[in-house]
Parts: C-alpha cells; structure tokens; sequence
C-alpha cells in the first residue's frame, strides 16, 4: 500500500453538509498498487467519493471506503497548551488563597468587635472609658471589614474571568489531541501503471456536520435600501479547513431525486371479513428467505463539468454560479475553518435597491404610523429565507425575518419601524344608540374622526385603515354613512383604507360615520 499525502484544496457548503476536494500527488511503481488517504472524519459519506487521476499509463481501476481506527497523535503545541493550562490553573489557586486570607482577615475582625463590645460596656458602665474612646476602635474595625469585603469581591471577579480563560484553553487542549485511539475513513484507490510515472490524484467527497444560514443588514438612507447578504458558516465535520476557496450553495444535499408516483385509489363495497377459524400451533420454525443486497460498484474516475464564471459585483463579493436548480456562491477570499462550530459570518455581497416608502396606520389598534419600504431584488443573489437587521442610517431600528426566497427581480416589502414624526389621533364623535326608532327597527349611529400629521420636513403617503363591524345575521343592517374623504379601499369584512398624500407639515382628517339597524327586540352583541 502507498499512502498519499492530500492537502484541502476547495470546500462547497451546502445547508446540512460540505464537499470538500483534496489533491495530491505520488510516485507510482509499475503494475498495480493500492494508495490510501488515510485520518479521514468519520462522518464521509462514502458514496460520495469520487476520484479523477492524472499519468501516463495510469489507470484508476475503482476506490472504496474503509474504517480504521488510529492513534491520535497530540499535536505538536499540545504540551505548550498543557503548560499554559497549568499556568492558568496555579493562578486561580493563588487566588483561592487570596480569598481564604481575607476570610481569615474578616473572622479576625468580628472576634476583635466580639471581645472588645463586653470589655468596652464595662468600661463605659464604671465611668472607666467613653464613647468618644471607644469610636476610634470601632472605626477601624468597620474600616478593615469593609476593606476586605472589596477585596474578596475583587477576587471573585478575578475568578470568574479566568475560569472563562481555562475553559478556553481545556477546549484548545482537547481539540489538539490526547494521543487516544479513533476512529476514521480511510480511501483506499486501485490503480494500474504500465511503467513508473508521478501521478496527480483529485478526490471529492461529502460530509456531515457543516452548514451555513443567511443574515442580512438593511440599511435605509433616504430612498435607497442598501441591502448587505451574510453568510454564517459553522462545522463539525472532524477536520479543519485551512484557508482555501471557499464556496456556498443553496442545493440541499438530503433531499432525494425521484419523483413521487400516485398509487391507485380504489373504492369498493364493504365485505363482512369471514369468522376466523382456530388454528392449531405445531412445532417448527418460519423462516423469511434470505435477500442477497449485491454491493454496489466500486467508485470509478468522474469528470466534473466546471460551470461558467459569472461577473462579480464588487470586489469584495461573492461570484454568483447558478447550477441547475441551485445556486452557488463563491466567496472572494480564502477563508479558514476550524472543525469547532463557532459561526463565522462572512460577506456574500451587497446590492443598493431603490425603495417606495410610505406609511401605514392602524390608529383603532395604536396611534402609531409605521414606515414600509417596498422594493425588488434587482440584484443577481437568490435571498433565502434569514433574518435581517434594520437600520436607519446608522440607527438599528428592529428586525425582521425573510419569510420566503426571493429571486432576481421578486419584488418585497420591509417594515422599518414606528416613526414618531409621522403623528395619528382617532377619537369617537358620535353615539346615538337607542334613540332613533324607524317602526320596529331600531337604528344606531357612530362617528369617528381621525387626525393624521406629518412633521417631516418632506411629503409623506400615509394608508390608515379602520374598520366598520360586519353582520352575522341577516336583520342586522350596517351602512358606513359619510365619510370625507370617501375610502379608498374596502373590503367585505369591513375594513377601510384610506391613502392620504400629505404635504410637509400638514394636517389631514378623516371623519366618517355608520349605522347599524336591527329589529327592537333584538339585543345585538359586538358593537363598542
């Protein structure tokens, strides 16, 4: 067997495991031989491996994954690691003695006040001492107790912090290595030369424990919506990335490729089962037949079409692959990742969006008008379902959640907020309930006016909506009345929209009024 040293060339993330490509090269005899990859994590996948090869006379004749079990060796900063561990935990040593000498400090202290508070009532009993005598003892005695009470909560501060650093630095120690014995993968490669020759290998291979979610930051700066994708990586896989391209895909790896089959749907006339009949018990056994499960063909040489760069929106950004349904996103610069599932975020890329802003209002429910910015991805990146920090200028204002992916060119709304310039008030004007009597029917009107202003310095388009009840039986009868300015929506549940385009520091009302009829005996429910 020859083993062959591999080096992590390119890792893809996906949103429940990785793929990761590892290259290197060997010398190989003439005739056939088996090289081995040996310390892989446990959780490969083996049926994910693939293997392309290049030689002159070399032929990959298949690949296969084994299981192995190692000694892990400790690394090489495992001592130094131990050392600094050993540091760390001598000092809170040194301070658990610290804490035991103002124990000791304070115990003298209250002995000292026990003993002196019977000898000093005597003396001031027998005209012996005073209180002028005895208030410089008591003095320092409150001065020394308060003295050592700072100082063993300074202690205990001191503490606490390094507990926090000799947790760390057990983490680090045991994420180096013990030396105990694993398990691992291991690919063993079959290949044949017709002579001697140097030969590049490329193996891919996928694995669980790695993921990445998307968070976003939204910035409002007037009219324009900047809006800054993220991408939080973490990894569990058993192996650390070292710096190396970086790319992320929107594929989900677990999700299965045949498409589902309706069975029949039958329908029948019910048929009475037949009375079961005992039966006796003999002796004997049953036995299912054997199912022989033929292995699957070794794992032979693939060539992976390589997509089509797409341009880049900035330097900084991501390079935007689409893949069949899939969409992959190739981060610019290395990135490393240490097998300790700490998220990492890093940047995908930003897009500037021209927003519609305006207001709504629901003053019924609050006086409180909030700020909507709707808009379209105009940018090439498919935004996925995350959370998004809002911001005004450089004022966080709130969060929100993308619910669904948008695509390039799907329009969206953002809710930024309350905006207190924009001022609502709603009060009852009207309420004659009872008076007016129309043969038997019974008629009740209200009125509401609402007061809506705009302090910005700038016009503002404020929607407000209200509502009028809805009958749920069919003698009640509800009229909206008049209304100025009429509504400009509604709908058969009740609601009311009106959408008011205010001037810079102006004032606007809406009034309005209904009326609900019914028969005078009837005693009706809801109503404010």
């Amino acid at each position: 067997m020859l083993t062959l040293v591999t080096t992590i060339r390119a890792v893809t993330v996906l949103t429940d495991r990785a793929r990761v490509t590892r290259t290197g090269t060997i010398r190989l005899p003439a005739g056939g031989s088996v090289i081995v990859i040996n310390n892989l994590p446990t959780q490969l996948i083996a049926e994910s491996v693939r293997v392309k090869g290049r030689g002159a006379g070399a032929r990959i004749a298949g690949s296969q994954v084994e299981t192995t079990f190692i000694a892990a060796p400790a690394s090489e900063d495992a001592a130094a690691l131990q050392a600094a561990l050993d540091a760390l935990r001598d000092r809170d040593s040194g301070l658990v003695d610290a804490v035991a000498a103002v124990d000791a400090r304070l115990e003298m202290s209250k002995a000292l006040r026990a003993a002196g508070a019977e000898k000093f009532a005597k003396a001031i009993a027998t005209g012996k001492a005073s209180l002028d005598t005895l208030r410089p003892m008591s003095q320092y005695l409150d001065s020394e107790t308060l003295d050592a009470l700072a100082s063993r909560r300074a202690l205990n501060v001191q503490r606490r912090e390094l507990a926090r650093e000799i947790k760390a630095a057990e983490a680090r120690l045991a994420q180096a290595g013990s030396g105990a014995r694993t398990e691992a993968r291991a690919i063993h490669i079959d290949v044949d030369a017709s002579s001697e020759v140097d030969a590049e290998f490329e193996i891919t291979y996928q694995v669980y424990g790695a993921s990445w979610v998307p968070v976003y930051d939204a910035r409002l700066s007037g009219n324009a919506l900047t809006l800054t994708y993220y991408a939080q990586v973490s990894q569990t896989t058993g192996e650390n990335w070292p710096p190396c391209p970086l790319s992320l895909s929107t594929a989900e790896g677990g999700s299965g490729g045949t498409i589902p089959e309706l069975d029949p749907w039958y329908v029948a006339k019910y048929e009475p089962p037949p009375p079961r009949q005992k039966m006796a018990i003999r002796g004997g056994m049953v036995q299912e037949a054997n199912v022989d499960y033929a292995a699957g063909p070794m794992m032979q040489s693939m060539a992976m079409p390589a997509a089509a760069p797409a341009p880049r929106m900035a330097d900084a950004s991501a390079e935007v692959v689409s893949s069949g349904v899939a969409v992959t996103y190739r981060v610019a610069r290395p990135v490393a990742l240490p097998s300790d599932g700490a998220q990492r975020k890093t940047l995908i890329g930003e897009a500037t969006l021209e927003a519609t802003l305006d207001y709504l209002s629901v003053p019924k429910l609050g006086q409180e008008a909030y700020l909507r910015a709707k808009t379209r991805n105009r940018s090439e990146f498919v935004l996925l379902p995350g959370d998004a920090s809002l911001f005004h200028d450089d004022e966080l204002v709130g969060t929100t959640t993308f619910e669904e992916p948008l695509t390039p060119q799907a329009e969206f709304e953002l809710q930024l907020g309350v905006d207190s310039r924009i001022r609502i008030e709603r009060e009852l004007t009207q309420r004659d309930t009872g008076k007016t009597l129309i043969g038997n029917t019974r008629r009740m009107t209200f009125g509401y006016k609402i007061k809506v202003t705009n302090t910005r310095g700038e016009p503002a388009r404020v929607s407000v909506q209200d509502q009028i009840p809805v009958s749920r039986h069919e003698e009640i009868k509800i009229k909206l009345g008049d209304s100025a300015p009429r509504p400009t929506e509604q709908t058969d549940l009740g609601i009311l929209t009106w959408t008011l385009d205010l001037p810079a520091s102006a004032t606007r009302e809406i009034t309005y009024t209904y009326t609900v009829e019914h028969p005078r005996d009837m005693t009706v429910i809801g109503l404010e």
